[in-house]
């Protein structure tokens, strides 16, 4: 983008922002790769800094609760959600969000209308809450898998397999219409892999979303690596084909990575090779 064009676009996101804003509100628009275009000098004030003026840093990754914004576009409360400050603090807001579609020659804009919350009772609640429950997918969070398996009910001998369903090819923006789908795949692919796990004859006693595009499952009852191996490349070929009847995306993919636990072992120790396993299959 010419020197010309680039300030005709930042011109006609400033004129768009403005048109859309209100005093009482922080702004903020992202753009499809989740990068910042514009934001209000109030929330500017707020953050500590121009999230504009912060480089080439994706704004929507120090979001949190940013895929709830998209699903609250009804009703007065708007979804909680928080952004990291210029201190490494948190400031706390209710969102909603609005797709502004074909707003720029790239693409669409995400305007995202913040009022900030005071951390009080009633916030404090709805964040506990959050934590134990996935917004998008319904599913339990990462944080609520590892509480689980902390339990001493978590050594016996048959809990032993941990497997990981990685999705792929759902969604292709941080925030866009297929986006939303992604907490629903997710929710299709556990739902699927626990009731073939079960046909399988094995239970799955804690299912878990386990980052954006993850969901975690322990089974019960199989300790075997060949055996866990078999069984995850069951589970995924059945939940996507599920994920694709599903939400009708035919390029829908699940990938399965896997661990067996030792007798005694903790079991965050399996989790670091397993995010590392995912993090390979996905460059």
């Amino acid at each position: 983008m010419d020197t010309a064009a680039a300030e005709r676009h930042a011109a006609n996101v400033t004129t768009l922002a403005s048109d859309l804003m209100t005093q009482t509100d922080d702004v903020l628009l992202l753009d499809a790769q989740g990068h910042c275009q514009w934001a209000s000098a109030s929330l500017a004030r707020t953050l500590g800094f121009d999230p504009v003026r912060a480089g080439r840093i994706r704004v929507s990754d120090e979001i949190a609760g940013l895929h709830g914004v998209t699903t609250a576009l009804t009703g007065d409360a708007g979804a909680l959600m928080r952004m990291r400050t210029a201190t490494g603090a948190h400031a706390w807001f209710t969102a909603r969000g609005v797709i502004i579609p074909g707003s720029t020659a790239d693409g669409s804009l995400l305007l995202l209308r913040m009022r900030p919350v005071p951390v009080e009772d009633q916030a404090r609640a709805a964040l506990r809450a959050a934590r134990r429950v996935d917004e998008a997918s319904g599913l339990l969070t990462r944080a609520s898998l590892v509480d689980r398996l902390a339990h001493p009910a978590c050594d016996g001998h048959d809990h032993r397999a941990l497997v990981l369903l990685q999705a792929a090819e759902v969604a292709d923006t941080p925030w866009g219409p297929r986006q939303c789908q992604l907490g629903r795949a997710l929710r299709i692919m556990g739902e699927a892999a626990r009731r073939q796990a079960r046909d399988l004859g094995h239970d799955v006693p804690v299912l878990a979303r386990f980052g954006p595009d993850e969901v975690a499952l322990t089974i019960r009852g199989i300790d075997e690596d060949a055996s866990v191996a078999s069984l995850a490349r069951s589970i995924a070929m059945d939940a996507q084909c599920a994920i694709r009847a599903g939400l009708d995306v035919l390029s829908a993919r699940v990938t399965p990575h896997w661990q067996v636990r030792r007798a005694g072992q903790p079991w965050t120790e399996l989790l670091q090779p397993l995010l590392g396993s995912a993090a390979r299959q996905a460059c």
